[in-house]
């Protein structure tokens, strides 16, 4: 069954154009003019996606966005307006809104949202645990390539899997594929019949520790109103997957080495051992041994996770998986039943720039850069001017004598021409002024506001040519 998709819009002219497009899409869609009636809606209904304007009759889209977020069921919700400012979009976000779009839409970028979307709300469901319908989920992306570096970690991953070893270490720089590895090596181990839990050890509040990873009994603290079973409890016959191990506390460390030590978990407010067989991926992107060293991690614990290590080496370092991982993610995010069977393609500058990029966020980078060419392009080939890198200055372009009308068009977009660089960076460019300027031009402050690193702002700042106004000069 398609899944459906909820428009609440005041104007019948705008719900009828969404929706048209949408069900030629093969989707199921819903429309309704009011944020009350699309609560009902959402609440006896559970849509996939809900697609809501800002200012409606009533109750506003953001109101409604904030009181559906206290469900414990929330459909990913694109928040479209008229007045498309950065308060508004940064309001939308921290409603749990999943896009933001301003007016009028585009059609593509509504369809790439919404695709999106879809993507997350398929995988929303008991996405820490893996079931029969996850069959193939694990030939992931990062596992794909051809260099040396990435078959040897194949090869090891293997060696790990068919082992007697119960603790596993996975160490690499972000973004490399950590849990993707760890998830490669559960179904080597066990198949798709065993549960694969995994927890992000630096989203755990330190006074949630340990009712997170070894459960709790009802009553053992406030808010504790009925017995829950701890990560390690369900991970039981399967693998337990705990990334960024580096950042837990030393009390959270002595913890844990307990549990691996004697293989049992006490709950929190309880005086029962249970025994537990699980096997244990810890992941990290710092150097474990150096932090022992320096007493910020503890030895005795870093020997027991070190039993057996793998490491994933920065993509940068395998430049041969660039290009396969790059047509695989498009293929994911476009795929040729889309566009008419026809498969998508680079163009020789666009290979050639993705070569020579350096991809401080590795893997996790190339898939946005890909995902937003997808995206973008108006074509099944994506050329240099639809790929957009964070650090363009790592790519260096042809001499100007050599430039063709092309490569003319993809220099402005990757040096800040704003001339040739077409409306759809425009958005881009008032983002970045409104919150300099909502900021008073401090920059930490504005690239705070933006979700992007002060190097990032800075970099944007000079490619789009942003001069501080003189009230804000000292």
């Amino acid at each position: 069954m398609p899944e459906e998709i909820l428009i609440i819009d005041d104007e019948e002219q705008i719900r009828k154009q969404f929706s048209d497009f949408l069900r030629r899409l093969g989707y199921t869609v819903t429309c309704l003019s009011n944020a009350q009636e699309g609560i009902s809606h959402i609440q006896m209904n559970n849509p996939a996606v809900v697609i809501v304007d800002i200012l409606l009759p009533g109750m506003s889209g953001l109101d409604m966005l904030k009181e559906i977020s206290q469900h414990s069921v929330l459909p990913e919700v694109i928040v479209i307006s008229g007045h498309g400012t950065l308060d508004a979009a940064i309001s939308a976000l921290r409603y749990g809104a999943a896009d933001f779009i301003k007016k009028p839409v585009n059609l593509n970028q509504l369809e790439g949202a919404v695709a999106r979307c879809i993507r997350k709300s398929s995988s929303r469901n008991n996405h820490n645990v893996i079931s029969q319908n996850n069959r193939n989920i694990f030939r992931e992306v990062e596992c794909i390539g051809n260099s040396a570096q990435i078959m040897q970690c194949r090869r090891m991953t293997e060696v790990a899997a068919q082992s007697p070893c119960h603790s596993i270490l996975i160490t690499g720089e972000t973004g490399t594929g950590k849990e993707v590895m760890a998830r490669l090596f559960h179904q080597i181990r066990y198949g798709n019949k065993r549960p694969f839990i995994a927890e992000n050890c630096p989203a755990i509040a330190e006074s949630l520790i340990e009712s997170e990873l070894f459960g709790h009994v009802k009553g053992a603290f406030t808010g504790a109103q009925s017995d829950r079973s701890g990560a390690f409890e369900q991970a039981h016959g399967g693998t337990l997957f705990l990334d960024e191990i580096g950042d837990l506390s030393l009390n959270a460390q002595a913890k844990l080495l307990r549990v691996l030590e004697n293989r049992t978990v006490r709950r929190v407010g309880s005086s029962e051992e249970k025994h537990i067989d699980v096997t244990v991926v810890a992941a990290t992107n710092c150097n474990l041994a150096k932090q022992a060293s320096l007493g910020k991690f503890r030895q005795d614990l870093f020997f027991r996770l070190n039993c057996f290590a793998l490491h994933l080496p920065p993509l940068r370092d395998r430049i041969d998986d660039i290009i396969p991982l790059a047509s695989f993610f498009a293929d994911r995010f476009m795929p040729s039943s889309s566009i008419g069977g026809r498969k998508i393609t680079f163009s020789d500058k666009a290979k050639a720039a993705m070569l020579e990029y350096k991809y401080p966020g590795n893997a996790r980078e190339l898939r946005n850069i890909i995902e937003r060419a997808c995206i973008i392009s108006p074509s099944s080939e994506i050329g240099i001017n639809d790929l957009e890198f964070a650090y363009p200055e790592y790519i260096k372009l042809p001499e100007v004598d050599e430039y063709t009308q092309e490569d003319e068009t993809a220099a402005a977009i990757l040096t800040g021409d704003d001339c040739a660089m077409g409306e759809y960076l425009q958005d881009e460019i008032d983002a970045v002024y409104q919150a300099l300027q909502k900021s008073g031009w401090n920059k930490s402050k504005a690239a705070r506001l933006l979700g992007i690193s002060y190097d990032a702002l800075r970099w944007r700042v000079k490619k789009y040519q942003l001069k501080e106004p003189q009230s804000f000069i000292h």
